[in-house]
């Protein structure tokens, strides 16, 4: 495991994360991601996030190109965005992290994410 007191070659990426495109081998994992993020919501007003459906794995497969992960130090999906074009927009349809690894600017790494490639874009 790496040194989180050292920055990784991602920006916004806390060490030992890493921000990367999801690849087809990741979205097995997607599910469990939102099935602990949503575990958040249990204890607050918003308990029925919880026990919403998973989105499924063909769904994700459906935002490749615009779905990034942040993986932990062995490369295994803790969070994930998914976003795609809309007009001259992006949406962002969801974003996840698994609880253990919440609150270290994951989610907030993602959407640097998005938005990097939405500045590429035009």
């Amino acid at each position: 495991m790496r040194d989180r007191s050292r920055p990784t070659d991602e920006p916004g990426a806390p060490a030992p994360y890493r921000i990367r495109p999801t690849q087809a081998a990741d979205l097995c994992h997607l599910p469990d991601v939102e099935r602990s993020a949503g575990e958040r919501f249990r204890a607050s007003d918003l308990a029925w996030i919880a026990d919403q459906p998973r989105l499924p794995v063909e769904s994700h497969a459906r935002y490749l190109g615009w779905h990034w992960v942040a993986t932990d130090a062995d490369d295994r999906p803790v969070g994930f965005i998914l976003a795609r074009p809309s007009g001259n927009m992006i949406h962002i349809g969801e974003v996840s992290v698994a609880q253990p690894h919440q609150g270290r600017g994951l989610g907030r790494a993602l959407i640097a994410a998005v938005r990097a490639k939405a500045c590429r874009q035009g």
